[in-house]
């Protein structure tokens, strides 16, 4: 991780309606924890057609992340909604979908990640203040 990475709570983003739980694409169930170690290895090469992929596609990724410490280290991309030129403390996940299923899957509280908005909703993600920000 990198000086700017910063450990945010997976809680306090499902606060947010950034929440795996409550998802329910059809290839959600393909990654429960029990299924690690399920399905064919992962091969990075089909990694920038995603927006093709099958359900079972994104469980593979999303098993293979379970699997590889190495890449649930690598930060998510966070940063803040806009509207009519007012940014908001609305937090969007702009990469790193398949790693917080998988940072949810195995139960973890924070994940790593990369933030680019406000930072009194950092501070809250990251679980330095307790007050919410208001938009």
């Amino acid at each position: 991780m990198t000086d700017s990475t910063s450990h945010i709570l997976v809680a306090r983003l499902a606060e947010f309606g950034i929440n795996p739980r409550e998802w329910h694409d059809p290839w959600c169930v393909g990654f429960h924890p029990d299924l690690i170690g399920a399905g064919e290895p992962w091969l990075l090469a089909e990694y920038y057609d995603a927006e093709n992929w099958s359900p079972e596609e994104h469980a593979a990724r999303v098993r293979y992340i379970m699997q590889s410490p190495e890449l649930r280290k690598l930060p998510i991309e966070i940063d803040c909604a806009v509207h009519a030129n007012h940014i908001l403390a609305q937090p969007v996940v702009l990469d790193g979908w398949h790693r917080l299923h998988a940072a949810w899957a195995l139960g973890s509280h924070t994940i790593p990640g990369e933030f680019g908005g406000r930072l009194d909703l950092l501070d809250y993600l990251t679980g330095k203040t307790k007050e919410r920000p208001e938009d």
